[in-house]
């Protein structure tokens, strides 16, 4: 690395330092460490959402979406909060349950004990997932044979039809975007064109790429919406991959994008007006207007 990427690189991390101590020195006026530190990261907000999707088959008029991220299991994410919200995500009997990465801490370790809780996630039509970065700093195929272990199947650019009968849709699984690993050409190669697509990507600001191949929704993570929100600033600090599209919902050419919060959180290990949340999406057929 040259001397000049080497400055660049410092002066980033100077600023993510500076950024990150102001954001500390914010949220500890009048107890608010003790309750970013301690309240608001597991106080989990259930949002629901109801989209209408042009073409949808009518039988999965109503088909319910459970969609987490971001679980971060390791040091600053522990396994008992982590088993009471997905023990609660089972228990809302969503038909679908899918994870869009960072399943672990890039410095965490897979126990039983993380695999025990994994296994609360269950729905009858699946539960099915993307690996992050941090899975892939981790170690991505040892992430995936864990998590198939505990249940859940990883779609690494590859994609699986949900059946009703003689309707289908099509979930589709893209690779970790941020480490390169994504390859949308080969995770559509399956899928027809004018049938429904539903599309698993870790980094929310692909959709400007992917929404261009008809995808009806996405559903991403990654930001954790920037963990701390000032009120009439917005978030201090986004990744990379994750800026555009922060949280929440948005229309992006003819589709939906959603950006979940996510449980867990990295360092600083805080969250300030931005809960992690779990979200569960109804789908609604939407039929073209007769002329």
């Amino acid at each position: 690395m040259s001397s000049h990427n080497n400055t660049q690189a410092t002066k980033k991390t100077f600023l993510k330092g500076a950024i990150w101590g102001s954001t500390l020195a914010l949220i500890s006026m009048g107890g608010g460490v003790y309750y970013a530190g301690t309240i608001e990261p597991r106080w989990v907000e259930r949002v629901k959402l109801t989209l209408a999707i042009p073409g949808l088959p009518a039988a999965f008029d109503g088909i319910t979406i459970a969609h987490i991220t971001d679980l971060h299991f390791g040091a600053y994410v522990p396994a008992h909060y982590l088993r009471e919200v997905l023990n609660s995500v089972s228990s809302a009997r969503p038909d679908c349950i899918v994870v869009t990465g960072d399943f672990v801490h890039r410095t965490a370790r897979l126990t039983p004990d993380i695999a025990d809780t994994l296994s609360l996630l269950d729905a009858k039509e699946g539960v099915y997932g993307v690996l992050g970065n941090h899975d892939h700093w981790f170690g991505a195929c040892r992430v995936e044979r864990f998590l198939a272990n505990a249940g859940i199947k990883i779609l690494r650019n590859e994609s699986v039809p949900l059946k009703r009968g003689d309707s289908r849709i099509w979930l589709l699984g893209l690779d970790d975007a941020y480490e390169g690993a994504d390859d949308l050409d080969r995770t559509m190669a399956a899928v027809p064109e004018e049938e429904t697509k539903i599309l698993l990507a870790h980094e929310p600001d692909v959709a400007d790429e992917t929404m261009k191949r008809k995808i009806a929704l996405q559903l991403s993570g990654h930001s954790h919406g920037g963990q701390v929100r000032i009120p009439g600033i917005g978030p201090l600090v986004l990744p990379a991959m994750g800026r555009k599209y922060p949280a929440g919902l948005y229309q992006v050419g003819n589709g939906f994008l959603y950006t979940n919060r996510g449980l867990g959180v990295i360092f600083p290990p805080v969250r300030f007006n931005c809960r992690p949340e779990m979200t569960f999406i109804t789908l609604r057929s939407k039929r073209p207007a007769v002329r």
